[in-house]
């Protein structure tokens, strides 16, 4: 099979703004490559099969290499990329992705079946591989004493805590980020208040403008915290009354996972695994939780890769 070379963001993970947290496809490297030392390699010129688990970032070249020689060697690995979800409102900028990963790439991994889906209109679906990505129950879990928590964090006890983790607002701008339905949030989040004035959001990470501005309009109390570490993030999810995703289009999201493993109600649009994993019957994710806790040891969590390692 050959040693695995892992492409990521890479850069953003040291962007002074990130304050040390890594971006989600660096950490899920870096995870990858603590639990297969011997599996994975920092040099992609050593490497049998090239992983390009960020395939945004298909412009990659190895010191001392043009694109062209990294393209022309390519030939002689196996690749395979990863695609996330596909975000219809952005095909024009996808096609420089996309035409890299039809010509390159041997295998295409998917990591939901919506995804797996949308693929097959513009990738061979004989390369198409689904399963879902891991998570990490070392950094997400539930913790019991939800008073002390909320006195940590200067929650008011009465409050009724509704939470988003993710950016909504597009770039060094105010206005909303369509793709998480930020403005769907809102919308969501005003209902909420106009029969329990208890109702109050917890924000973290970067680009939470419009949302921000939103509540400002309504009068609705936030607290947000900015890039925090994933220590803090468990603990804000333990704190939660109840967390919302209201995207458009998603691949994870990630915080299905993590809401599941910290036992946080959870209410979400039906995008990317979303319809896999939750109890559509329930806001309360109890299928949920059982069905992400089923692969709880350290092998478990990354042996649904074997079948796409496998060539």
């Amino acid at each position: 099979m050959g040693n695995i070379f892992i492409i990521s963001d890479d850069i953003r993970a040291n962007h002074p703004e990130f304050k040390g947290q890594k971006w989600i496809c660096d950490e899920l490297k870096k995870e990858f490559m603590d639990a297969f030392p011997n599996e994975t390699t920092n040099n992609p010129l050593e490497a049998g099969i090239i992983w390009y688990l960020a395939p945004w970032k298909y412009n990659y070249t190895p010191k001392n290499m043009t694109l062209n020689e990294w393209y022309a060697l390519l030939k002689y690995k196996k690749v395979i990329c990863t695609q996330h979800h596909i975000d219809k409102n952005k095909l024009e900028e996808l096609k420089p992705q996309f035409n890299f990963m039809n010509k390159h790439a041997n295998k295409l991994h998917a990591i939901c079946d919506k995804t797996a889906k949308d693929m097959v209109k513009y990738f061979d679906k004989n390369k198409i591989y689904t399963k879902q990505l891991w998570i990490n129950d070392k950094n997400f879990y539930y913790i019991r004493n939800k008073d002390a928590l909320r006195k940590k964090y200067k929650f008011n006890k009465k409050s009724h805590l509704v939470g988003s983790f993710q950016k909504d607002t597009e770039g060094k701008t105010n206005l909303p980020k369509l793709s998480k339905g930020p403005d769907l949030f809102v919308k969501i989040v005003q209902d909420m208040y106009n029969t329990n004035k208890n109702v109050q959001v917890v924000l973290t990470g970067l680009r939470r403008e419009y949302i921000i501005n939103e509540l400002d309009k309504i009068g609705i109390q936030y607290y947000y915290f900015n890039m925090i570490t994933s220590k803090e993030i468990n603990e804000l999810y333990n704190c939660l009354d109840i967390y919302l995703v209201t995207s458009r289009c998603e691949g994870g999201p990630r915080s299905v996972f993590e809401a599941g493993l910290t036992k946080t109600p959870i209410i979400s649009t039906d995008i990317g695994i979303a319809s896999e994993l939750m109890n559509k019957k329930s806001s309360y994710p109890s299928k949920l939780t059982s069905a992400v806790l089923k692969n709880r040891s350290s092998k478990g969590r990354y042996n649904i890769f074997a079948g796409v390692f496998m060539f």
